[in-house]
């Protein structure tokens, strides 16, 4: 007696059953294809240096509706970063061939997107959060003009990533009508933490390469605190202690990472201790802000 092989199912049976009509897998096997291969950033950290500091200005704005908008489009022109680079051939041949008409299409959805609710947000919010994405869209040139040349992985391309992703809170904060000195308050927290831990990280990394780069790392790591501090003293007195306290969690992590003999290796594993001082940051810079 022969044994015949089940097929194997595209899906598992629940799924399989929830398609209904036959030939309903069919339409369904494109999204579960682009699921296992999405267009999304590989760099992970990158989600945490947006989503804190974008809930941070929607929580200023106290989440009205121009200040969702300005942070959807800061969200589609994030999510446009991965299309443009395999466009641009920077993830491969292979990737441009496979992925290149799906990235295409998603690169023109997202920026569409973020045209569309950008327009509407500033639109609908009040002049001055027009006036302040002024330099995050300056900001997000320059990072583009990175991406051109493949100088965003340098040490200046981070860090210059980190700050246009800290500056998009300004703009989402002002939509919503929070003050000015709050919504520069928190950037300074954020653009200044995030400073610190990205040169903190490359110093682990050159030092465990021994590479003379570490010493540069840890220059650009020292000089965020000075720029921070010059920040600091322009604030209102109110906004100085919610400034102090949301940069502590970010000095304690690099702290850390200097005096501890922090492997390449561990890097991983510290990022979700860096989305843990992001949020601690996000309650102090909220919380120390209020009074006054």
């Amino acid at each position: 007696m022969r044994i015949r092989a089940r097929p194997a199912r595209p899906y598992p049976s629940p799924v399989r059953k929830f398609a209904g009509l036959a030939g309903a897998h069919a339409l369904l096997r494109p999204h579960f294809d682009r699921m296992a291969n999405p267009l999304l950033p590989r760099e992970h950290g990158a989600y945490g240096q947006l989503a804190v500091p974008l809930a941070t200005g929607l929580v200023l704005g106290r989440f009205h509706l121009p200040a969702v908008f300005c942070a959807t489009a800061a969200v589609a022109a994030f999510l446009a970063h991965e299309p443009l680079l395999v466009e641009l051939g920077h993830r491969g041949p292979k990737a441009k061939r496979e992925h290149g008409t799906a990235a295409r299409i998603m690169l023109m959805r997202t920026l569409a997107i973020a045209c569309l609710f950008g327009a509407a947000g500033f639109a609908t919010a009040p002049g001055l959060a027009l006036l302040a994405g002024l330099p995050a869209f300056a900001l997000g040139t320059l990072v583009l003009v990175l991406v051109f040349r493949r100088k965003e992985r340098s040490l200046l391309g981070e860090v210059l990533v980190s700050i246009t992703l800290a500056a998009a809170l300004v703009p989402v904060a002002l939509a919503g009508g929070a003050e000015l000195p709050r919504a520069i308050g928190a950037f300074v927290v954020f653009a200044g933490g995030f400073t610190l831990v990205t040169a903190s990280v490359r110093g682990v990394i050159a030092r465990s390469k021994r590479d003379g780069s570490a010493a540069l790392a840890w220059i650009a790591g020292a000089a965020a605190p000075l720029a921070v501090l010059a920040a600091y003293l322009t604030t209102r007195a109110n906004v100085r202690l919610g400034v102090a306290l949301g940069l502590a969690p970010f000095a304690a992590f690099a702290v850390v990472m200097a005096v501890t003999r922090v492997g390449p290796r561990a890097l991983t594993r510290l990022g979700w201790s860096l989305v843990a001082a992001s949020v601690l940051a996000s309650i102090a810079v909220v919380a120390g802000t209020m009074g006054g």
